[in-house]
Formats: C-alpha cells, structure tokens, sequence
C-alpha cells in the first residue's frame, strides 16, 4: 500500500490543476511528480566525478571503471585520472 499523507495546497490548486491537465495527468499524480522533482533538485543523485574524488579522498584506490565513468562525465582523458590514481596508490612489486 502506497504511502500517504494530507497536504494544504491552498492558493496552489488552479496552478497545479492547470499543470496537471497540460499533462493529462490527474491532480494527484501532478503533485508527485511535482514532489519527487523538487527532491531530485534538492538531492542530485552523486555524479561519477564526484564519487572518484570522494575515493581518492578516503584513499580508497579507484578502479578503471569508476576512472572511465568519471572521465567521461568530465571529457577528459582516462589517462590523466590513471596517472592520479597511480601517482597516490604506486604499485608495488
């Protein structure tokens, strides 16, 4: 069962009505996707860019995976990330 709560959309109805019926959806499910919009603007979901910082800065080693997905969100080469990575986690023999 869906979750469920009463709101006070007063001085909002005819803005989200006339939304809603640009959309042929009905009032209700304008406001959810209202809802859930305004929580992904709020909560941006982690970009692989940032998830490569965040690893390098707990000095966890990132894989070429999560080097490749960062570059090309960046448009920059693997290479330079890889050359990062290897200058903070050099090999050992």
């Amino acid at each position: 069962m869906p979750d469920r709560i009463s709101i006070d959309i007063e001085g909002m109805r005819d803005a989200i009505q006339t939304l809603a019926d640009a959309e042929e959806r009905k009032i209700t499910q304008m406001i959810r996707v209202l809802v859930k919009e305004a929580l992904e603007a709020r909560n941006p979901p982690k970009s692989q860019a940032s998830e490569f910082l965040l690893q390098l800065a707990r000095m966890n080693c990132p894989s070429d995976g999560s080097i490749a997905k960062a570059a090309r969100e960046l448009a920059i080469s693997e290479e330079s990330l890889i050359a990062i990575r290897d200058r903070l986690f050099p090999k050992t023999s």
